[in-house]
């Protein structure tokens, strides 16, 4: 049975309402602090005060729900993985798994497996659980615990936790919830709220309800889906969500029908998964292909498993549509909308005065320069026309304004008179 946890920090108290504001003002003012709940007696309060958990080893305090630890934590390298997981280290590898730790608390061992991203997590959280996960309610609360025979696994953020008991008491499923409560406080509030919209394309069951499960490769999808190695493979980062349908055939009941849709990011991924499909699908006896019904839907390769009744199972199948939108690369009829707009305006008009100012300044230097030249070419010319040695020269005009004649004649300095006759 599925159950699903609120994040935040978990504070429980019975009585003494008044001291424990006391204790959470006075722990506020002492600044960020990390502890662990001990464990509470009758008629006294617990509180757990946690920050947000950034790797595996801070969801591993010394003591965990009051329950101390029996060991160091132990942190394993991708490299040494199968050591904590056993032959399912490939299934986690394909589920993104970066880092992981563990402790012993009594006889309970506490396994924390943190991911990529919370979308990695939920798939491992999916693949791990007893059952299909409530997709609808894990979008709601962004954390998810189910119990499992030897104990329970937890999801929230990028963490998957998982919780297994030594030996099997009647108060496993209580300590391991337990567990799981402290645990979720300890990731703290989370704000990423990522999770795989494929499971959105699955139909809805009747009564509302849909429980998935997510799959990131072969080796994880393969203990669900019969075939599924042979059939799909998962080029250029494809994923799948799986759920199970009730069928009728006549009046008595069958297996659940599998649905699958596995989904490829480029149209000629999904052509080439569609061909080798039914290329296998072909291959398998008559019996078995009546069983199997396989579509294509834009990037989505849709196959439902175990048909009982066909009626149902064609229904799911075509009701199954592929999500696309249409984007303009530019809308003609819409202006876009440029927030560097301003500075290249400002850009541009300064550019535009630079130049003015550049082609000013150039105009007054070659005016100066064709001025000073013409200037100096015609002073030149004027003195090559007339020069007066240190006024040696007499120009006696009187006898031309009377009429007179005149004559000129030579004088023995040198200097030129022009007299009467």
């Amino acid at each position: 049975m599925l159950h699903l946890l609120h994040s935040g920090c978990k504070i429980r108290t019975k009585r003494g309402a008044i001291g424990l504001v006391g204790a959470v003002v006075a722990a506020v003012l002492a600044g960020p602090v990390t502890c662990s709940a001990q464990a509470p007696s009758e008629g006294q309060s617990s509180v757990t005060m946690v920050t947000a958990a950034r790797s595996a080893a801070d969801l591993l305090p010394p003591v965990l729900a009051g329950v101390r630890s029996t060991s160091d934590i132990k942190q394993f390298q991708l490299s040494i993985l199968g050591e904590l997981t056993g032959e399912k280290a490939s299934i986690f590898l394909e589920y993104g798994v970066n880092a992981a730790a563990a402790r012993n608390y009594g006889e309970y061992r506490v396994k924390v497996y943190q991911t990529a991203t919370p979308v990695h997590a939920f798939g491992l959280f999916t693949y791990n659980s007893p059952q299909g996960v409530d997709f609808g309610r894990a979008k709601e609360s962004l954390v998810a615990t189910a119990r499992t025979p030897a104990g329970a696994i937890l999801w929230k953020g990028s963490f998957f936790v998982s919780i297994d008991a030594g030996h099997t008491r009647p108060d496993n499923y209580r300590i391991a919830d337990r567990f799981s409560s402290e645990i979720a406080a300890r990731v703290g509030n989370t704000t990423d709220r990522q999770l795989p919209g494929l499971p959105d394309s699955l139909p809805s069951k009747p009564n509302g309800g849909q429980r998935v499960r997510y799959f990131l490769g072969t080796e994880s999808l393969t203990p669900f889906v019969e075939h599924a190695a042979d059939m799909f493979g998962f080029e250029g980062r494809a994923e799948a969500a799986l759920a199970a349908y009730d069928q009728t055939e006549g009046n008595q009941s069958a297996r659940p029908l599998n649905l699958l849709i596995v989904e490829y990011n480029t149209p000629q991924f999904a052509h080439d998964a569609l061909t080798r499909a039914i290329a296998f699908a072909k291959s398998l006896p008559e019996d078995e292909q009546k069983r199997i019904i396989i579509k294509r839907e834009g990037n989505y390769i849709v196959q439902a498993t175990g048909v009982a009744n066909h009626d149902l199972a064609q229904q799911l199948v075509d009701s199954v549509k592929y999500p696309y939108t249409v984007k303009w690369l530019k809308d003609p009829h819409s202006r876009s909308y440029d927030r560097f707009a301003g500075q290249k305006a400002a850009q541009i008009i300064l550019s535009s005065f630079g130049i003015v100012g550049v082609l000013l300044m150039a105009a007054f230097v070659s005016g100066a320069i064709v001025g000073t030249v013409a200037f100096i070419r015609r002073r030149r010319r004027q003195l090559e026309v007339f020069s007066d040695a240190g006024g040696m020269l007499c120009l006696d005009i009187d006898r031309l304004c009377t009429g007179t004649p005149a004559r000129m004649e030579l004088a023995s300095g040198g200097v030129t008179d022009i007299t009467r006759s």
